[in-house]
């Protein structure tokens, strides 16, 4: 439970400049007598549960059920960004104010890095703000301007030197609190330092000699308590240094926000010649909220808190314990820690802890006394005469700057039954001088006094949680919990996991049921794509997401260590919540969402090359939430087989060889293939729906469906999708590529056929001459080619050159740029068509093309690329692996890699590294390509035509691109990078093609269709 605490006052005006007067802030001490292998072990054995914090309390978990909790009564922890992080009053400058402040204080306070005018320092909380300025000093009558200084700070300690004549202005941040000191290096007759504060709020003066600043509801802001004035005359033994209440303020008002307050100090005791230099003027800082305080019998009605607590022989606020002579008195000591968080909790162990850092003699150890007090007292009134009957509880042996480790697990296990009320301690010793202690008080910023506490509450058992979807395509679900009641609670928590952290929801009752549904916790879309991780619990969310993985991905960028990345699992735990506290979390469940139902996937059938009479379907479908894998399901006329295609949410036929054989067909088969050994799909696929003997026999469509699974198996596989129900079209010749009788309109970047209006862009992306046939590398884009290439959409390329034999024994040969020539089977020889003169060959290896000049080309039993050689027998060589082509060698032993996603190459890499990389769109279009040097060329499409092409110094500022239009298939315009426009436009009536550059000059090109010109061999 977060605790709200008012902030105290800082100090004005004070003493003295010593060098480590105060170190700098580190948390609280390890005790005495710990080693390091000690420590070792208690690190090993306990973690820090973050998510427990408050302000004034840390709790650890020991991994063996029970807890450890260490309450403080000063605030050790503020919040920032939402998270408590341990204070820090150690000083830095602000990069954008340059000014001088604490790092993570619950003070808002600065100091300027040079005075202005006297100003030195300035409280920022808003409503609040006070400035402070030292403006001059009186010796007498004589008045003595301050010298405005720079500051200089180190630690939590901020300096300016030498505003008066051998007087330096010293600050000591903390937590809640700002001590000041004037420093005098000298002895002088300087009586009266004048100050100015500008503030709203009301300032005054009250009976003690405080100066108070209240806001206008009558509440008290800051404190200024009346200054008191310290030597540097230390005695050895009491630890004591001279001091001296002969100061105090006069207030005066100048203006409706500014005062002024003049110092007056007793100029007798500073020129005593008993004084030992350095002196310090000190008004120090009272803290409201810290409860601790002393009381003395030297001074029975006298409240002893902040700043009169402060030392200045141990250079800290201290707590002083038993009588060291007549000037002291007797003294003892109260603390108290806030408990209610311990409420109904199982006690084992608990330690009031207390550091001593002064003992009449360096090397005697001897009792601390400690008891329960048994009556309500407030820090802020308990004196000598007043103060509260207690309860001993018993003693220790402590010595100098050693912790106190005291006993009161009985005390603490009571206030947490509630038998007893928590009224706190009190700390006391023998009155003899030989007891003489000082323990340091909850101001300081190190060795502060805390209970730790292990602890235990009954721990709930872990819920039952079942989920549902919420509908196909939601992508959403709900989870409902139940669990087991638990004695005593009064309501739960319900514990999530977001990836980061967990979160609480509390359920407000003691039901022992609890639903997600319709209370929109989960972040939205739009927070989930700007990297947010955490729950809702104002119900402005929305469902649970089915698959959880984009928000672990969230809480791993922010620095998560939760291990849920990539995971699609839930995790759920059940807290029970007492009055004041709350038990362990029950064990962990984890649970998954359900695989919801696929939507149908979408199917698009193409015709494979003229009188082929065959085809192929390209699938493609919504991701599944929580899927991680797909399987195709293909109907063979009587039940469908399925085909795993993982991650994947596309897929096609092609090349897969599923459909039966010609002559598995007229065996009467009907099983499709699942080793690749089988047929493209027919146009017609009854013949095979008829073997099945099923009802689909006159059918010529496919059927398809998806199934979702994930991997892990953690959730059962979807049902299957409704079908899919593509026809295979009639085949059509598009004309892609170019050969020499067709009418070719050259085109900045490339040319157009104009026949059919078809757009080919051709690069080069590698070549390599030598010793045998090169090793080259061109792509060319066809923007009527539907195929996806090693290089993407419509993009083919020299790697990709093929042989394909037809259902009727011809075999084509498909050039780099996708046009085609027909070798006619005659016998057992291949007729080539007209003005091709090379001969093909079926041999047991594959296929054999050999070119007039005796040059030959080998390809792979599937029409592939295998080796090409000359007539000297120099070869170039074309590797495979799982089917893929990875790379080429030739002559000379040279050789080039390629790199895959997938099915498209990323990464082509030839001799001395020389590198070329490839990028794609989510549509396996060809986004960028890079050259050897790395110059990287891009593009743009729309609707899978290339429609831009980006130079390396393209630019959204400084565009350098050259742009295409399209009317359907045709290319109707050219921009050229400075704005130039050709156009052009079909009449296929007339058979011709109009160009019309940027100067409106128009170009006729005629073509006759389907004719077919070749030079025939004399």
């Amino acid at each position: 439970m977060k605790k709200i605490w008012k902030k105290g006052l800082l100090s004005l005006m004070s003493a003295s400049l010593v060098l480590s007067l105060i170190p700098p802030y580190t948390g609280f001490a390890e005790e005495e007598g710990t080693s390091q292998k000690d420590t070792d072990k208690v690190e090993e054995k306990r973690t820090e549960v973050k998510d427990e914090r408050t302000e004034t309390e840390i709790v650890y978990d020991n991994h063996d059920g029970s807890f450890t909790k260490q309450i403080f009564s000063e605030p050790i922890h503020v919040e920032v960004d939402g998270e408590m992080e341990r204070v820090n009053p150690e000083l830095e400058k602000d990069s954008v104010t340059e000014k001088i402040t604490p790092k993570q204080t619950q003070l808002d306070i600065e100091f300027l890095e040079k005075m202005e005018n006297g100003i030195y320092q300035k409280l920022t909380q808003t409503g609040a703000e006070v400035t402070f300025a030292l403006k001059s000093a009186k010796q007498g009558e004589e008045e003595i301007p301050v010298t405005n200084q720079d500051a200089t700070f180190q630690d939590n300690e901020v300096t300016y030197k030498d505003v008066l004549p051998h007087t330096d202005l010293r600050h000591f941040t903390f937590n809640q609190s700002v001590k000041e000191d004037l420093v005098l290096s000298e002895k002088n007759d300087i009586d009266t330092y004048i100050y100015q504060m500008e503030t709203k709020l009301n300032v005054s003066q009250v009976e003690n000699g405080d100066l108070v600043f209240k806001n206008n509801e009558g509440e008290t802001i800051y404190t200024l308590p009346k200054p008191v004035m310290a030597d540097s005359n230390v005695d050895e033994e009491s630890g004591e240094a001279a001091t001296s209440d002969a100061a105090h303020f006069e207030l005066k008002r100048l203006t409706k926000t500014v005062y002024e307050v003049q110092l007056k100090v007793d100029t007798a005791w500073i020129n005593d010649r008993a004084r030992v230099l350095p002196i310090y003027i000190d008004p120090s800082v009272r803290v409201d909220d810290i409860y601790n305080a002393n009381v003395n019998s030297l001074r029975p009605t006298e409240n002893n808190i902040g700043s009169k607590l402060w030392d200045s022989g141990q250079n800290a606020y201290t707590l002083k314990l038993g009588k060291w002579d007549s000037t002291t008195g007797n003294n003892g000591a109260f603390l108290k820690m806030d408990t209610s968080t311990l409420n109904k909790a199982t006690i084992s162990k608990a330690t009031l802890k207390v550091y001593n850092i002064w003992h009449m003699s360096p090397t005697v150890k001897n009792d601390l006394w400690y008891y329960e007090v048994n009556a309500n007292w407030s820090p802020w009134q308990v004196t000598w005469d007043n103060q509260p009957a207690s309860t001993r509880l018993g003693s220790v042996d402590v010595g100098r700057g050693e912790w106190a480790n005291l006993d009161v697990t009985n005390t603490v296990q009571a206030w947490a039954s509630g038998t007893r009320p928590n009224y706190g301690f009190r700390i006391g010793t023998n009155i003899d001088q030989n007891y003489w202690k000082k323990i340091v008080a909850s101001e300081n910023n190190t060795n502060y006094p805390y209970l730790e506490v292990t602890y235990t509450y009954t721990q709930p058992e872990k819920p039952t949680v079942t989920t549902y979807s919420n509908g196909i395509g939601t992508g959403t679900g709900y989870m409902d919990l139940s669990w087991k009641a638990v004695p005593g609670a009064t309501s739960y928590n319900v514990v999530i996991s977001n990836g980061y952290n967990y979160e609480y929801f509390n359920t407000g009752s003691t039901a022992t049921t609890w639903s997600t549904k319709g209370k929109k916790i989960f972040p939205t879309a739009t927070e989930i794509q700007n990297g947010d991780f955490e729950f809702h619990d104002d119900g402005k969310g929305t469902e649970f997401a089915l698959d959880p993985r984009e928000l672990y991905e969230n809480g791993y960028q922010a620095g998560s260590t939760f291990g849920l990345r990539n995971s699609t699992k839930y995790l759920f735990r059940i807290q029970a919540v007492y009055n004041g506290g709350e038990s362990p979390v029950s064990d962990l469940v984890t649970t998954y969402m359900p695989i919801e139902k696929p939507q149908p996937p979408n199917a698009k059938a193409y015709a494979n090359l003229a009188h082929k009479e065959t085809g192929y379907v390209e699938l493609n479908w919504q991701p599944s939430p929580m899927a991680d894998g797909y399987k195709v399901l293909v109907f063979n006329g009587k039940s469908y087989e399925q085909y795993d295609v993982g991650a994947a949410t596309k897929w096609t036929t092609q090349n897969k060889g599923i459909w039966p054989t010609s002559s598995e067909i007229s065996a009467g088969k009907f099983a499709l293939h699942q080793d690749g050994a089988g047929a493209e799909l027919p146009k017609d696929p009854s013949p095979v729906y008829r073997n099945s003997g099923g009802v689909y026999g006159e059918y010529q469509n496919y059927w398809f469906r998806i199934i979702a699974y994930q991997k892990a198996g953690n959730n059962a596989a979807s049902v299957q999708s409704e079908t899919a129900r593509p026809v295979i079209p009639d085949a059509v010749n598009k004309q892609l590529g170019m050969v020499d009788y067709w009418t070719s309109i050259p085109v900045r970047g490339g040319e157009v056929n104009a026949t059919n209006g078809n757009f080919l862009f051709h690069e080069t992306d590698f070549e390599l001459a030598g010793r045998g046939p090169s090793i080259q590398v061109d792509r060319t884009f066809n923007s009527q080619d539907e195929a996806t290439g090693i290089f993407g959409k419509g993009w083919t390329s020299t790697l990709e050159e093929k042989l394909v034999e037809e259902p009727n024994g011809n075999i084509v040969w498909v050039e780099s740029d996708k046009k085609i020539h027909r070798f006619v089977k005659k016998g057992d020889k291949y007729e080539a068509p007209p003005g091709i003169y090379s001969e093909v060959t079926k041999t047991a290896d594959g296929y054999l093309k050999v070119e007039e000049d005796k040059s030959e080309t080998r390809f792979l039993p599937d029409g592939r690329l295998s080796s090409e050689k000359d007539t000297k027998g120099n070869q170039l060589s074309y590797t495979y692996t799982n089917g893929q082509l990875t790379g080429l060698r030739d002559a000379s032993g040279r050789t080039i890699t390629l790199s895959y996603d997938g099915d498209v190459v990323t990464k082509l890499v030839g001799p001395l590294g020389r590198t070329i990389t490839y990028s794609y769109n989510a549509n396996k279009e060809l986004t960028a390509s890079s050259t050897a040097r790395g110059k990287l060329y891009r593009y743009g499409y729309t609707d899978g035509l290339l429609t831009a092409i980006y130079d390396p110094k393209h630019t959204d500022t400084s565009p350098y691109e050259t742009t295409f239009k399209y009317d359907g298939e045709k290319l109707v315009e050219v921009k050229d990078p400075v704005g130039k426009t050709t156009t052009l436009s079909y009449d296929k009536d007339n058979q011709t093609a109009t160009l019309t550059n940027e100067k409106k000059e128009k170009k006729r090109f005629m073509h006759i269709m389907m004719l077919e010109i070749r030079k025939k061999k004399l």
